[in-house]
């Protein structure tokens, strides 16, 4: 069984990386979450995604693979567009949420 500060590591590692989020979407990793059931990525997607916008707690069921990581050919130009022009800014520092109390109205949980 993995460790919560696995888990946590899991997410450090890829810090501010853009990444496929279980295998479905584009998002940012900003951090870390947990609630009495779960482990969470925390992330941002994209402001042309459909997918909700402001920070989302996405269970850890699911994989988040670093497209940085992979090599992705066009990743510097990707990181600059999320960062600077599509709504998915860089975060100032890795943060681990308490859902039951740093959770806001716009954030969501998946």
């Amino acid at each position: 069984m993995i460790t919560r500060e696995e888990h946590i590591e899991d997410c450090r590692q890829v810090f501010n990386h853009i990444g496929i989020l279980s295998d479905t979407a584009i998002a940012r990793c900003i951090g870390f979450a947990e609630d009495e059931e779960d482990y969470y990525w925390v992330v941002v997607y994209h402001r042309n995604s459909p997918l909700p916008s402001g920070k989302i707690f996405h269970s850890k069921v699911g994989d988040f693979v670093s497209l940085k990581e992979l090599g992705y050919p066009r990743y510097e130009y990707l990181d600059e567009m999320m960062d600077k022009h599509w709504g998915a800014p860089k975060a100032d520092k890795f943060e681990i949420f308490d859902i039951s109390s740093d959770r806001n109205e716009n954030d969501w949980i998946i």
